[in-house]
């Protein structure tokens, strides 16, 4: 396997910790997203559906008191228009119910629902007549097919907002569950990414440290002596580290030293050399000097030889 290149580890060392960083960020942001698009769901659903439903039981028990109030006084119009509001309301509420529950299993129930209110609004439209034209059978009604409708009807309100209201609490617990679990993906990518940060900045500290061979400052103390041409001390380089920048330098410091000493040598040979040149010419200049005091005494006794022999020849004549 090919080994990373020193550039390469510290672009690693730098991009797997902001990778596992963004993960965790992008784990947040989609629970974040996941837990709002759950409660927008919750709101527009179940507790929708609870609060129509809760206006519906509220609205019909406003209606059944009307009609009892109007069969207490028939000139009662607060209790008249009561009524008839309500009857009015009634089926769209319960519609605009229905249409919020498409999709789930409150569908059947509500059109359930819608029909006992019709039947309801049936019977106490009957009651508002009776209180005109038969009043004497207006309680006989309201006690045999009113009051037990409304108890029908009643009851499926309130089983039906129950059920809501514990699907909503379902919900709620599962977009609690699912935040929960983004957090805790999110925590675990943070740790991982600094388990990898700190584990990555080891190795890239022993990495410099093997390339280096030793601390950068170390490092820089020792080529600045080998700059400054001060190779007295020698460069310590651990074992390990046979091939670190130390290592070099201790390798070049060691070459310095022999061309240094090398020069230092033919500096000495040349010396040797020169010393015995000049002591050469100074014995050659004592050679020629005496050389030249012994023709300069030949030539003197030439000349007094020469001026013997004219002496004789002179005496001869």
């Amino acid at each position: 396997m090919k080994k990373l290149s020193f550039f390469s580890q510290l672009v690693l060392c730098f991009v797997a910790p902001a990778v596992l960083f963004c993960a965790a960020l992008g784990a947040t942001f989609w629970g974040l997203w996941s837990t709002q698009s759950d409660f927008r769901g919750l709101m527009a659903h179940e507790q929708a559906i609870a609060g129509a439903l809760r206006e519906v039981q509220t609205l019909a028990l406003r209606a059944n008191q009307a009609v009892r109030d109007l069969a207490l006084d028939r000139s009662n119009k607060d209790a008249a228009q009561t009524l008839t509001m309500a009857h009015e309301t009634l089926p769209k509420d319960v519609a605009r119910t229905v249409e919020l529950a498409q999709g789930s299993e409150f569908v059947d129930p509500l059109t359930g629902i819608g029909t006992l209110i019709k039947e309801h609004i049936a019977i106490q439209q009957k009651i508002v007549l009776q209180v005109r034209d038969s009043p004497g059978e207006v309680i006989m009604t309201i006690l045999m097919e009113e009051t037990p409708l409304w108890a029908k009807l009643n009851a499926q309100l309130t089983q039906q907002m129950q059920a809501a209201t514990e699907r909503a609490g379902a919900r709620h617990a599962t977009t609690e569950q699912r935040s929960t679990q983004s957090l805790v993906v999110a925590a675990a990518f943070a740790a991982l990414a600094l388990t990898v940060c700190v584990a990555l900045s080891l190795v890239m500290v022993r990495t410099v440290r093997r390339e280096l061979g030793g601390e950068p400052a170390d490092a820089k103390r020792a080529l600045l002596r080998v700059a400054e041409g001060d190779l007295r001390d020698d460069v310590v380089v651990p074992a390990s580290a046979a091939e670190s920048l130390m290592a070099a330098v201790q390798k070049m410091q060691a070459s310095m030293r022999g061309m240094v000493g090398q020069v230092r040598q033919s500096s000495d040979s040349i010396g040797t050399a020169s010393s015995e040149i000049a002591t050469g010419n100074q014995d050659l200049s004592t050679r020629t000097e005496q050389t030249a005091a012994n023709l300069q005494q030949t030539a003197s006794s030439m000349e007094q030889l020469t001026g013997t022999l004219r002496q004789s020849a002179d005496a001869a004549r």
